[in-house]
């Protein structure tokens, strides 16, 4: 059966007050990150594509029909995480990383009500206000960009 995404979790790593997020500077592997302190960001609504995006590159020449081809640059896919506007030590964590003059990369879990894990390490961009008509509610959205592989536990 397909996996759905009901009753999973999105968590940051932070340090052990439970607000600061701790900065990774390098790529981790799983018991690297399994052996971080995270904190859940509650309230998501919605959680972007996660893993990378990679260039082709191709090569005609004039004495080939067939042209050659090859993989290129990887980048890292945008993630928009968007919550609900409401106060929690997830949200105060996503907004210290969202900070404009913070250049620093963050290691997130998400984990499945299946038990299975998915780590990421991201920047996280400054967030956006959603507001909406008359019955919708209030969200905030960060953009994050991936800086390394998922990890799948």
């Amino acid at each position: 059966m397909a996996r759905i995404n009901i009753g999973a979790t999105v968590a940051i790593a932070t340090e052990s007050n439970g607000t600061t997020p701790d900065p990774q500077t390098t790529d981790l592997d799983t018991s690297s990150f399994a052996a971080l302190s995270y904190t859940t960001v509650p309230n998501v609504i919605t959680h972007g594509d996660t893993g990378m995006t990679q260039n082709f590159v191709t090569t005609q020449t004039w004495d080939n029909r067939i042209a050659d081809q090859n993989k290129g640059a990887a980048t890292g896919n945008q993630a928009d995480i968007v919550i609900l506007d409401e106060a929690s030590n997830g949200r105060t964590a996503m907004d210290a990383a969202a900070d404009i003059t913070d250049d620093n990369a963050y290691a997130f879990k998400i984990t499945y009500s299946d038990g299975s894990i998915e780590y990421n390490r991201a920047k996280v961009g400054a967030p956006s206000y959603t507001k909406g008509g008359n019955e919708d509610v209030a969200q905030i959205t960060y953009p994050t960009i991936a800086v390394q592989e998922p990890v799948f536990a």
